[in-house]
Order: C-alpha cells, then structure tokens, then sequence
C-alpha cells in the first residue's frame, strides 16, 4: 500500500506560499512594510524576513534591512531558506548602491547557505551573482548566471523568480552588445509578469526596452517624448528608476539638440535624494551631465564631469562603470578611437574582462578602420563612426532620425553660434551653443544675403551688387529692397534673424556667428565637376549603361511616389537598395525638382513635386 501520510511542506514551499512573497515581487513596499515593520507591533513571522529585508533594501533603507537580519539571524538563524533569500534581496540593495564588497559579501554567503538539491536555493544563489556580474560590468557571467536561475526557478515552480530572471538575462544580453536579443528576453519577462497580474513588474521591463532603444540608437519613436512620458509615470517612491531615466532622457534632448531641456532634466535628476553610498547613481548622473556639456559646451567643459566620475571609480569592482565613463569620454571627443597607444590597451583589457559591447567595439576600433557594419546593431556608435569616415552616412542618419545636436561634430567644430545650410536637404539649421533647430530654407536672394554678411560688415551698395548683381546703387530706389529682404531672412532664421545686425553703412553677422554650408552651394555658382571637365571619348564606355541604370531608378522612385508619400527607409525596402543609396537619389530628384521633401527628423516623407 502507498503511504498516504500528509507530508510537511518544506520552507522552500512555505516560503512561495506566503502572503507577502507575492506583494515584493509586486513593487507593493510601502503596503508590505506598513503590515509589518513598519506597524504599531513591528511584528512578523520570521519565515517572512527576507521579504521584509527585501522591502526595507529596495525602499532606500538597506540599513534597516541589514539590522533585520541581523536580528533573524541571531534569534532564529536556523534555516537556509530564509538566509539565502535573505542574502540575495540584501546583494541586490547593495549593487544598486554601488557598494561592491558589500555585495560580494552577500553572494559568497548566498551560496554557501544553499542546499545542494533545493532549486530554489539555487535560484537566489545563481541570481544574486548574475546581478553582481551584471552591476560590476561581467556581461556574459552575468548572462550566464542568469539562465541558470531561470532554470532554478523552474524546477521550483516558482514564476516571480523565473520572471527576475528572464529580466537580468535581457539586461546581461544588452550589456554584452546583443541588442535586439536582449529587449526580446525583456519583453518575454514584461509577459510572463502580465500573466501573473503583476502590472508594475510588466512596466519595468518594458520602460527599459524604451530605454535601451533610445540609448542604442534603434527607437522607431520620438525618444524624448517616450522618455518624458516615462518619467511622469514612475512612482514618486521609485528615486532610483526615476534618476535612471531623467539621466537617459537628458542625452536623448541633447542628441535632439535641445541643450536647455536636456539641462533641466540633468537638474531634476540631481534633485532626486538617494542615500548617501549610492556611488553608482553619482558616477552615472555624471556621465550623463558631460555628454549633455559635451553637446552644447564643448569637451573642455565635459571633461570635469568625466575627471569627476573617473575619480569616484573602485579600480578593482567598477568596470562596469568604467564602460560608462570611457564611453563618454568618446563621445565627448568624437571619436571611439582610443587616442594614444596606453589608453587603446586600457580598453582591450578593459574589453576583455567586462565582454561588454561597447568596450568591445572601442577596442576593436583601429587606425585602419573605415568601413561600417551594416549590422551594427548600436546605432549610436554607428553614427559616431560614420562622422569620422563617412560623412554622407552620418549627415543621413542626423536629418533622417533628427538628431541635430550632432550636426556641430559633423562638421568638426565645438558646439557655438552657427547657421547650417543643408543644401541637399533644403534645410536651414540654427545652432546655438547645443540648441540646435532645423528651418526650412530660404530662397536663393535670402541666402546670397546670409552669405555675403556672414562675410563681414557689408554695406548697402556691396549687398546691392553682390545679392543682385546691380552696380548702379541708388538709395531711394534699393534701400527699402534691401530693408525688405533683410527683414525677411530675419524672419527665416527665426530667433537667429537677432544675430543680424545694423551697421552705419549696412549690415553684419553678430560677432561669433559662423555660416556653414554642407552638400552644396548657392545657386548660379555650382562648380564643374571633373566630369564635366574631362574630354568627351566617341569610345564607347560604361557611362551610359549607368545613366540609364540611374534613370530608371528615378522612374521607379516616381511611380512609388506617386501612389503615397514614403520615407527614404520604406523606399530603400521596396528597392532593395540601402538606404544612404535612396536617400543619395532622393536628394538630386528634390534639388532637380521632380519630388519634394515634407516634415523634418523621423517625419521626413517625400512625394511628387506640387
């Protein structure tokens, strides 16, 4: 006969089966620690600690939370369970903070309170190292850890835990440079959070993949305004996720060249209270404050920021962070090169220890390397290096994703007081000290004018002559022509029409302002090409097999626009041809008049001309 006899839960299973394991994984702090700790009595059941822990850790209060085990484990510190699970929500606490040893401590003390045979002991040992791994820069340990404790939590038949899981091993992959399949594995934890009705778990996951896709350069979104919407909806308690996001969306403003908004969010995050040891939080405001300075000020007044974190780094815990800040050093210099021979060897083994993407793509970057990976998946580190060896790419991936804090680099100038004419584009871009707006461009008299004060001090007889090619100056019949048309760039260039200013015989540039052209010049003085120059062969050759190649392209390009308005990226799908191709054809067929460009950044559409 079977033995029928009722068998004790083990504390692995009571532990699932309490009340309170469920409100943790649930973001309920507040509630949780009211019921207990936080009540008249202070009291709760001891098989409850690591919740309670857990509650006080990620509340801000990792102290308290330390003093409550401690109190466990002098009064009841008998049982593995609760000292496992304990050790893994005190880890936790502490890599958010950044405190490393301390966090190591816990880990080493994780395993070796883990039974052999118990899956969920295995669990809170595999995912406390995963998370150290993850916080401390190991990306592919961390993946590693991570995937063992997904399968831990399976054996267990626990779902939260599987969910944590899924959720560190899309952040390890993200970290080790796989992008897409890192917020793939995010969005399977935001699901299988969903499943459990556990709606701000989903959330998580899922303002990270926001995040990441901005961060990477893949968002098919406005990034600001996702970011800024994200920040509205994070609970008023959560400072930590607040800070992280007020951070990320201060770079996104200042890649979109809007430097005072991107100020303000740099601000807002430093508002934000965090406890005193939360190192992390500091190093990587810090970064973030010296991309937005780096953007709208310069690499001079970026490299405080970036001298400032670098200081604050634990050379023995922190490559993770130290990613980080070379990453921005980069960015602020504007190039992923290392700049001397030490510097390229400090981030091969910085590479080599951390296997993450971007210290791994900065060390991979040589003197020699000019080609892009089309396959790259970040975007961002694309760009960087497509301002170095490919300008057309780069000028294409800026006014395509509207990412016009970056136009200054382009050019290879610190950020200041500038007009951009985009000829190709048809665009007109005002610059000002990481402001960075785009205008439509002006007709062709406007921009013989622009040019010719941005020359010097012009007077109204020379603009007279050089705007209109009239050298008889009269000035009862061309000064209110010259007035009139001054006053109508002034109202082009939109807040920049101030920089025009009087002189006592004319008209000059503000001091300081520079104009720039870029893919063209103005109208009536294109240059020859070497085509035109070269002496006509009656030998047959390739030239016109091209020609026609090229011509019917355009066709093709006209029929599909004739359907519907479509994006250089839809045209070079429907072509099969590559984008900086489409988008290289697209802006001959506007400058010869055929089609025309509308709205601006990821807006951008074009159809046949009206």
């Amino acid at each position: 006969m079977g033995d029928t006899t009722p068998r004790m839960a083990t504390t692995s299973q009571r532990l699932l089966e309490s009340p309170l394991c469920e409100r943790i994984f649930a973001g309920r702090y507040t509630e949780l620690l009211k019921e207990t700790v936080d009540s008249p009595a202070g009291a709760y059941a001891p098989l409850d600690t690591p919740f309670v822990v857990g509650a006080l850790a990620f509340s801000g209060r990792q102290d308290e939370a330390v003093a409550a085990f401690r109190w466990w484990a002098k009064e009841h510190g008998d049982d593995a369970t609760v000292r496992v699970a304990s050790h893994f929500f005190l880890g936790l606490g502490e890599c958010r903070s950044g405190r490393y040893a301390s966090a190591i401590a816990h880990a080493r003390a994780a395993v070796a309170a883990s039974e052999r045979g118990e899956a969920l002991h295995a669990f809170f040992a595999h995912q406390t190292i995963g998370l150290l791994r993850h916080f401390t820069g190991r990306a592919r340990s961390a993946a590693r850890h991570a995937a063992k404790a997904r399968q831990a939590a399976l054996e267990a038949r626990f779902p939260y835990g599987r969910m944590l899981a899924l959720d560190l091993l899309g952040h390890a992959l993200v970290l080790e440079g796989q992008i897409h399949a890192g917020m793939s594995v995010l969005e399977q934890s935001a699901e299988l959070a969903s499943s459990l009705g556990l709606v701000a778990n989903a959330g998580a996951p899922r303002t990270a993949v926001a995040a990441y896709s901005a961060r990477f350069g893949v968002a098919g979104f406005d990034a600001p305004k996702v970011l800024t919407e994200l920040v509205a909806a994070v609970k008023p308690e959560d400072a930590y996720s607040r800070r992280m996001l007020l951070s990320e969306l201060a770079i996104q403003q200042a890649f979109a060249g809007d430097g005072q908004a991107a100020r303000d969010s740099i601000d807002e995050a430093a508002r934000i209270a965090l406890p005193d040891g939360d190192r992390r939080a500091k190093v990587r405001l810090l970064v973030a404050d010296a991309i937005v300075l780096g953007l709208s000020r310069g690499a001079a007044a970026a490299r405080e920021k970036t001298s400032l974190a670098r200081a604050m780094l634990d050379p023995e815990l922190d490559d993770g962070l130290d990613v980080e800040v070379t990453w921005a050093e980069a960015l602020v210099r504007g190039a992923l090169r290392a700049p001397d021979g030490a510097e390229r060897a400090r981030i091969a083994a910085l590479a080599r220890r951390t296997h993450v993407g971007r210290a791994r793509l900065m060390a991979a970057i040589g003197d020699e390397l000019a080609a892009l990976d089309p396959h790259e998946e970040d975007r961002v580190a694309a760009l960087v290096r497509a301002i170095e060896h490919d300008p057309d790419e780069a000028r294409h991936r800026i006014v395509s994703q509207g990412i016009w804090g970056w136009l200054p680099r382009l050019f290879g100038v610190d950020p200041g007081r500038r007009i951009f004419l985009l000829h190709a584009e048809s665009l007109l871009v005002v610059e000002d000290h990481g402001a960075v707006a785009p205008l439509e461009m002006p007709g062709a008299v406007l921009v013989r004018l622009l040019d010719a004060i941005a020359t010097r001090a012009m007077t109204k007889d020379e603009l007279v002559m050089q705007v209109w090619g009239i050298k008889a100056y009269r000035a009862e019949r061309h000064d209110p022509l010259v007035h009139t048309t001054v006053s109508r760039l002034r109202t082009a260039l939109g807040p920049a029409g101030a920089w025009i200013r009087v002189t006592d015989a004319g008209y000059a540039m503000s001091e300081g302002v520079a104009l720039m052209h870029l893919g063209g010049a103005i109208e009536g003085v294109d240059p020859p090409t070497l085509e035109d120059e070269r002496p006509r062969s009656s030998a047959p050759s390739g030239a016109e097999a091209r020609q026609k190649a090229a011509d019917a392209r355009r066709e093709e390009i006209a029929r599909l626009l004739a359907r519907e308005p479509l994006s250089t990226s839809e045209i070079a799908t429907q072509l099969g041809i590559s984008e900086m191709t489409a988008f290289r054809v697209l802006s001959v067929m506007v400058k010869d008049g055929v089609i025309e460009r509308t709205g601006q950044g990821k807006r951008t559409r074009y159809r046949v001309a009206s």
